[in-house]
C-alpha cells in the first residue's frame, strides 16, 4: 500500500476500522500502550476530550459515548 492508495477508509483497507488516540497532559496517568484494550469508539474519544475540560458530553448529546476512564487518574488500566 502507498499513500496514494489511502484516499479513504473503505472496507477493503486492512486496519481501516481501527483508530488510535494518545492522551497526554495534567491529570493523565502515564499508562503507555494499553493494547489489547476494550473497544473504544470515536464518540468515546469526543467524550474523553470534553471530560478533560470538565464538561459532560451528554449535556451536548444524550447519545454520546462514555469517556475513556483509563485516560484519567481515577480510571483503571484498560477501563472504558
Amino acid at each position: 500500500m502507498t499513500p496514494s492508495d489511502w484516499v479513504e477508509h473503505g472496507e477493503g483497507i486492512e486496519g481501516s476500522q481501527d483508530i488510535w488516540v494518545a492522551i497526554v497532559g495534567p491529570g493523565t496517568p502515564p499508562r503507555g500502550d494499553l493494547a489489547p484494550a476494550p473497544p473504544v469508539h470515536q464518540s468515546d474519544v469526543a467524550a474523553t476530550i470534553l471530560k478533560a475540560f470538565g464538561l459532560d458530553a451528554r449535556d451536548f448529546n444524550p447519545r454520546a459515548g462514555p469517556p475513556i476512564e483509563a485516560a484519567f487518574e481515577s480510571g483503571a488500566p484498560g477501563a472504558r
